[in-house]
């Protein structure tokens, strides 16, 4: 039988999840692999096989000694380099079934609400707020996975891996500037203790990607808590992400405007 060849559309919803789950995860195995090739009308294995093309297209993984698929079409080469930084293009490009695939990786004996018992029902939508609703709430699904896949979903100080304890903090604030706002290399993948510190200024990285605590967090706690919880990590370097590497200038932004030293 003759391979269907790959519209460019096709290969915009591919990117969308390449960008969702970790490097490591590509694999016609993964549930988000296995929704998306239904999706598609495609098998399993040709999305895992293109997942891997578009890998093989990324400066980041590159530069990390690791390779894709070495047979990127000219069509994925001209997605990747139109729609990799098209953030809200690719927010709202996975189909809900796919986006609560990727929302399901986690402990088996963990019980949490699924993406589609948070997103309204877009087959019922009408032009209205609910509209909005769904937009933003795709943005926000968007930029949460792409931020924890790029740092492996764990925690990039403390290196927990339990993807309900984990944030995607922003770096530039929300509503700081709302062109970052689902850019993930404006995101850090943060515990919610660490996401609360850092979101309220109590907590920054520095220019060497090292975490600095404000003095009145320190003057805040205990010293038992302060060992406990943040003085092991001071000064420790963050483990950055195998792709979307947190933006110094946004790190710059966050030290000057919100840290409160």
């Amino acid at each position: 039988m003759k391979r269907r060849a790959w519209s460019e559309n096709e290969i915009v919803s591919a990117l969308a999840l390449y960008y969702q789950i970790p490097f490591g995860a590509i694999d016609e195995k993964n549930r988000a692999v296995i929704e998306l090739a239904h999706s598609l009308d495609r098998t399993p294995g040709s999305i895992a096989l293109k997942l891997a093309n578009l890998a093989s297209l990324d400066p980041t993984i590159i530069a990390s000694g690791r390779r894709g698929m070495a047979n990127a079409s000219q069509l994925d080469r001209r997605v990747f380099a139109n729609s990799s930084n098209d953030w809200p293009q690719l927010a709202a490009e996975l189909p809900v079934a796919v986006l609560d695939a990727i929302d399901r990786r986690r402990s088996r004996n963990l019980s949490v609400d699924t993406i589609s018992d948070r997103l309204s029902s877009e087959s019922t939508v009408e032009l209205t707020e609910t509209t909005g609703t769904v937009v933003l709430r795709r943005g926000q699904t968007f930029f949460r996975n792409a931020t924890l896949a790029a740092y492996r979903e764990r925690c990039c100080v403390t290196l927990l891996s339990v993807r309900e304890l984990l944030r995607a903090s922003h770096i530039i604030p929300w509503a700081a500037d709302a062109s970052s706002r689902l850019d993930p290399t404006n995101g850090l993948s943060l515990n919610a203790l660490y996401d609360a510190a850092f979101d309220r200024g109590l907590m920054t990285i520095d220019e060497n990607y090292r975490v600095v605590f404000a003095r009145g967090l320190r003057d805040a706690v205990s010293n038992q808590a302060w060992d406990v919880w943040f003085g092991r990590h001071e000064g420790q370097a963050i483990e950055l992400p195998e792709r979307l590497r947190p933006k110094n200038s946004a790190l710059l932004f966050h030290r000057e405007h919100v840290f409160a030293d």
